[in-house]
């Protein structure tokens, strides 16, 4: 009980009554801590969000890059797994890619590819119709054995899309397309014979 110089100054009832109050108060500043710290972990969770989505963004732009090697020839070489969605933005980027660099040639590379198989052929296949619609040559390279022989049990048909083992290959057929050649220069640190 509080005591001091007046008596009475404060009944029993008045004491329960500030109890009530401290105890509305306590409960009141443990609310409001609760929500600064809920705004804070909120505001953290939506910057997390916000770099996950940025690094998301990266990922799908690395995951069809178009490498160009040569005058009217560009390289896209496919890792992982073609899935609906990756195959939209692959088409897409491929044919942004074909009509700004005026390519002729698209070798697409599928030595990391996952798994190739009547959809992952479907999807290539409609890669290559649509460079042909933008006047581009589609040319797989790095069929593995593997892959050749899965395709070949599963009655996959490309068409007539242009195949080679390898980038080098392919590079090559590219070249023999465009009109292009490679030219081998000396060193200039080298000696003539």
């Amino acid at each position: 009980m509080l005591e001091g110089e007046r008596r009475a100054a404060c009944s029993a009832e008045d004491l329960t009554q500030i109890e009530r109050i401290t105890d509305t108060l306590a409960v009141a500043l443990e609310n409001a801590q609760l929500l600064q710290r809920t705004t804070e972990r909120t505001e953290e969770i939506e910057h997390a969000n916000d770099r996950q989505a940025a690094l998301l963004g990266t990922i799908q732009e690395l995951s069809s890059p178009v490498v160009p090697i040569a005058r009217n020839i560009v390289v896209m070489p496919i890792i992982g797994a073609m899935d609906a969605q990756r195959t939209g933005r692959f088409l897409e980027s491929m044919l942004r890619e074909i009509a700004e660099r005026r390519a002729r040639v698209v070798l697409i590379d599928v030595t990391g590819m996952a798994v190739v198989d009547a959809v992952a052929a479907d999807h290539l296949m409609a890669a290559a119709r649509a460079a042909g619609l933008l006047g581009a040559e589609v040319v797989l390279v790095g069929i593995t054995p593997a892959a050749a022989q899965l395709m070949v049990q599963q009655g996959l048909d490309l068409g007539c899309v242009v195949t080679r083992s390898t980038l080098e290959l392919g590079f090559a057929y590219a070249l023999s397309q465009t009109g292009g050649r490679v030219v081998y220069s000396r060193s200039s640190g080298a000696r003539r014979s």
